[in-house]
């Protein structure tokens, strides 16, 4: 982006941490443009207006805008409604001080002292802050103090405003994730409130029904000076890990004029359900919600069983709620997206949306890997520390980087990160009988009881080494190649013998479905596999973040109908449950938030579907004899796979162009584009 004509603004002071200020750019048009590009780039957020009308909620970086269906003939105006957090969290390294920079060539629009700024009246509110969550802050207006009213229309008087203050040349500049970030979907009126009263306090909610990111509008009278919050179901969560305290999330607090007034949060919340709390001497005419989300394409779709079909919803939902501002996110407990939650989500949204989520999870694998080869959970941001069982999900042919890998074929970011997950691997000692684990004593690979995390950190070695030598060929790269399968043959031909104790292996004497799970799906269960099976369906200690493998591993060693059944049973309390989302833990369905648990997705797509990435851009697919009459569609190479079956025909369509395999009663057949085969029992 060109911004060589354009100067750095913000109000006089551009160090202040938790600021908001507020700019315009007001123009007059004999004529609307027959195109007109925004193009911006504001730390840390802003929202963005043009006459009035939101362009963006919550953008962040670099990006954008085709504004030209918002303009007109005679007046405009261009809003920004900025925010400064500061402080590090969520992966992100604040830059030392806040600022804008604007420009439009259609309108020749630059910024600089031309765009004026008021910096609304607003002090700290003294809750406890949050755990490191980037929107985590109370933004407080006092509308007393200069009211704003319809700050961004044209019409609006400007004698709060002063010009802005320029703090830097502009230039060229390349924002890397200037494809992942939100973008404004629609505004929405809540028609339904739910009103119960305590003494002089009136209490309003609304359901959206859905995980929504969004900003308030409220309409309201008043007789002045009254308190209004504003805030959701997110307001109150979890510290990151090892924090088990509760931290206060995002609300908006308003100070009423006298009169009619309307009240826009400027900071984003998050969740499914919005409450405002107003003394009884104000009335709350309307609510507004102006949604903002990352603008994916959901493929996948399931029909055949009312509970599947549920639970996917709630995947769905989950997933969107940790897209927030190009950086994934889990906000059950107020933290960025460690690298198992990353590999988990990678796994899901690319058999779920279409290619509109590539840039995200490019992104993110990029973010994760620094140039030390470190793998560091929460890579840039305040709270980074190794996770040897993350770190080697994430190198694994069931972690994020071969999920993309294997859908995209993309060569580009293999080669770029290569060397540092190959580096990371040769951090691994072998002794003489093995693999020298690098767990810290008490680490843990999940929650729940009779982990066994040392025999989770060998299968996925085994399968990082494996993939990552598969691919040394593609990207010619050799270097590591002879290393790695050497690692992975002694781990290969020692596992059977040093880690089967008799219908389950074990690094001790615990039975752990998770660590079985992982051996039949690493390819190292061997002929053992049918002999663990009784194992895999008996224990139920893995949390939502393993289940999927669990259930994906049933149907693997032909247990399909357990596989189906697990599915539906242990996430009985997440379908039934009012929740939109998905909560971190089994025994907790209530409004949390947590896309490890979208596991279970992955576990449906292999364990119920049978369909799975054999290599890159190919996929086999084994469809269970008893899986019932279905439908399904899923994101598959550029395109999609559907599949159906009704009373016991199978029907198949590859509309990708990849290549697919599907085996049916002991034959094999080839899926083309555009072909569609039918097998007949």
């Amino acid at each position: 982006m060109d911004f060589s004509e354009s100067k750095w603004i913000w109000a006089d002071d551009n160090t202040v941490k938790r600021d908001r200020v507020i700019f315009r750019r007001a123009f007059t048009l004999d004529k609307p443009p027959k195109s007109a590009t925004l193009d911006v780039c504001v730390f840390d957020r802003a929202n963005i207006y043009v006459n009035g009308e939101p362009v963006a909620i919550g953008a962040s970086g670099c990006r954008s805008f085709d504004i030209t269906k918002k303009l007109s003939k005679g007046n405009n105006v261009l809003g920004f409604d900025c925010t400064y957090y500061g402080e590090p969290a969520n992966g992100y390294e604040p830059p030392e001080s806040s600022g804008l920079i604007v420009s439009c060539k259609e309108l020749a629009i630059y910024s600089d002292k031309s765009f004026v700024v008021h910096r609304p009246f607003a002090e700290d509110c003294g809750e406890p802050r949050p755990s490191g969550r980037y929107w985590g802050f109370d933004c407080y207006t006092d509308g007393g103090r200069g009211e704003l009213g319809d700050v961004f229309e044209a019409e609006y008087g400007s004698t709060l405003f002063s010009p802005a203050t320029e703090h830097g040349e502009g230039g060229v500049i390349f924002e890397e994730n200037s494809q992942t970030g939100l973008v404004y979907e629609k505004t929405v009126r809540a028609k339904k409130f739910a009103k119960s009263t305590e003494g002089v306090i009136h209490t309003y909610e609304f359901d959206l029904g859905e995980e929504k990111i969004f900003c308030p509008v409220l309409e309201l009278m008043a007789m002045g000076t009254e308190r209004i919050e504003i805030k959701t179901d997110r307001y109150t969560s979890l510290g990151k890990w090892g924090d088990d305290g509760e931290y206060t999330g995002t609300r908006g607090v308003y100070i009423c004029r006298n009169g009619t007034q309307k009240y826009t949060c400027p900071v984003p919340m998050h969740g499914s359900k919005v409450t405002v709390i107003a003394p009884a001497t104000v009335t709350v005419r309307s609510l507004d919600l102006m949604f903002a989300a990352y603008p994916v394409r959901r493929v996948l779709h399931y029909s055949g069983d009312r509970n599947i079909e549920t639970l996917l919803d709630k995947c769905d939902n989950t997933m969107r709620a940790c897209m927030d501002g190009g950086m994934l996110n889990n906000s059950d407990r107020d933290r960025g997206c460690d690298l198992f939650a990353l590999s988990v989500f990678a796994r899901a949204a690319l058999v779920t949306y279409d290619d509109s989520v590539l840039p995200l999870v490019r992104a993110a694998i990029l973010g994760a890997v620094p140039e030390n080869g470190a793998l560091e959970n929460f890579a840039r941001g305040p709270f980074a520390y190794e996770d040897v069982i993350s770190s080697l999900t994430f190198c694994s042919r069931l972690g994020a980087v071969a999920a993309y890998y294997m859908r995209t074929a993309d060569v580009q970011l293999l080669t770029e990160i290569y060397e540092a997950l190959c580096s990371y691997l040769m951090r691994w000692e072998f002794g003489y009988d093995g693999l020298v684990s690098r767990l810290k004593e008490g680490e843990r690979a999940d929650a729940g009881y009779n982990c066994d995390p040392q025999l989770i950190e060998i299968c996925l070695y085994y399968s990082a080494a494996s993939f990552l030598a598969e691919v040394a060929g593609d990207i010619a790269n050799f270097e590591h190649e002879g290393e790695l399968r050497r690692r992975a043959d002694l781990i290969l031909t020692a596992f059977g013998a040093k880690y089967y104790k008799g219908g389950y292996f074990s690094s001790g004497e615990i039975c752990d479905e998770r660590a079985n799970a992982l051996a039949v799906l690493c390819g190292l269960a061997g002929d053992k596999s049918a002999e663990i099976a009784d194992a895999l369906a008996s224990c139920n200690n893995a949390s939502p973040a393993y289940e999927g493998f669990v259930i994906d591993a049933l149907a693997a060693v032909g247990r399909t109908a357990q596989a189906k059944d697990r599915l539906v049973r242990r996430s009985l309390g997440f379908i039934e449950s009012e929740s939109p989302v998905l909560p971190e833990y089994f025994y907790r369905a209530g409004s949390a938030c947590s896309v490890s648990s979208v596991s279970l997705l992955c576990g449906f797509i292999g364990g119920v579907l049978g369909v799975n990435y054999s290599a890159c851009r190919k996929a086999s697919i084994i469809p269970p004899a008893d899986c019932g009459d279905f439908k399904a569609e899923i994101a598959f190479g550029d395109d999609c796979l559907r599949l159906s079956c009704k009373r016991g025909v199978i029907s198949a369509d590859n509309s990708s162009g990849c290549f697919a395999e599907l085996y049916e009663n002991g034959e094999t057949f080839i899926l083309e584009k555009g072909k569609k085969k039918r097998i007949e029992e």
